[in-house]
């Protein structure tokens, strides 16, 4: 009988504890998922508030990016206005010419441009800055920035991205997006037609989106001034 007794207190424990083992294993699970589900839903939650905020980023900088060159080539548009209008209209190429105040004109915008040229409606240079010669086997004239200016002589015409390659410079060869536009040359007091060529510098430009944070640039540049055009 001691023994059956002692025996059945042992079962009793046994099960007792069993169950409050499985109480506590259970509580325990329960804990853990909580706890993980709570963990899936803040990292969730935190992913999508950072790609929010990415994108938010991204949107406000493209749009300083785009009125940082907004302001760029309008400001490349009144310099040519200033030229069409300014130097131009109150000159007789027969007698002066103007390639001092181009030369002052592009020493004030040296950092936003290659080079200034005047050309007549053949092709020939009439004046540019800096004092450059025309290569010999270059024909301005067939280029689609001469081409569309004389079409088009209403409007101000902004070309891709392209290796300039007009001047016998004796070094590489700059990447530029041209400025072009149809303008009044004087003869003696005839009007001829003419166009002004403006190369802005490619590099003035990645320096625009640098400015903004944006790496590369320059591709988000040729985006921008593909939309342009």
């Amino acid at each position: 009988m001691i023994f059956r007794s002692f025996f059945q207190k042992i079962i009793r424990a046994y099960r007792k504890m069993g169950i409050q083992m499985m109480i506590s294993i259970s509580f325990t699970a329960v804990t853990v998922i909580g706890m993980a589900l709570l963990c899936g839903m803040l990292v969730l939650r935190f992913s999508k508030t950072t790609q929010r905020l990415q994108e938010d980023t991204g949107t406000r900088i493209l749009e300083q990016v785009n009125q940082e060159l907004d302001t760029y080539l309008r400001d490349m548009m009144q310099l040519s206005d200033t030229i069409c209008y300014r130097v131009l209209k109150n000159i007789d190429l027969e007698e002066s010419s103007p390639s001092e105040s181009l030369e002052l004109l592009y020493e004030e915008n040296r950092n936003e441009l290659i080079s200034i040229a005047i050309f007549q409606e053949s092709g020939s240079l009439v004046a540019a800055a800096p004092a450059l010669d025309l290569k010999t086997d270059v024909r301005p004239q067939e280029q689609q920035w001469f081409i569309r200016a004389l079409d088009q002589i209403e409007n101000q015409h902004f070309s891709a991205p392209y290796v300039q390659n007009l001047f016998q410079t004796g070094a590489e060869w700059p990447w530029v997006i041209s400025l072009s536009r149809h303008v009044e040359l004087t003869y003696g007091g005839e009007t001829r037609r003419g166009v002004l060529l403006l190369d802005m510098s490619f590099s003035g430009l990645e320096k625009v989106c640098r400015n903004e944070g944006i790496p590369g640039g320059g591709g988000t540049c040729i985006l921008l001034i593909a939309a342009v055009k």
